[in-house]
């Protein structure tokens, strides 16, 4: 489920989700991959821990540069946060919950 956050003076829109699915490492790397796609609007920034079966991952994501997944000592709730413009909360929201 999805957090809405604007910055104030500002277009950009944030987002949080806290997925509890443990996910497969492939299903991560194609998210990262469908970030890119304007049907979820200009996602600029992705950040966060979410869970895999074989423990916690760190996934970022930067518009245009770079993605990466690596193995963390996070222990706590799984969240991912989206920095954007234009983001469609409904989309990126079914991006993360259709791996279930």
């Amino acid at each position: 489920c999805g957090h809405v956050h604007a910055h104030q003076g500002s277009p950009l829109v944030s987002l949080m989700f806290r997925p509890e699915y443990e996910y497969q490492e492939e299903e991560l790397h194609r998210i990262l991959s469908e970030l890119k796609n304007p049907v979820y609007g200009t996602v600029l920034r992705g950040k966060g821990f979410l869970r895999t079966k074989t423990g916690m991952k760190r996934i970022e994501y930067v518009y245009g540069s770079h993605s990466e997944l690596v193995d963390s000592s996070y222990h706590g709730i799984p969240k991912y946060v989206i920095i954007g413009q234009g983001l469609n909360a409904d989309q990126l929201e079914t991006l993360f919950e259709q791996e279930k």
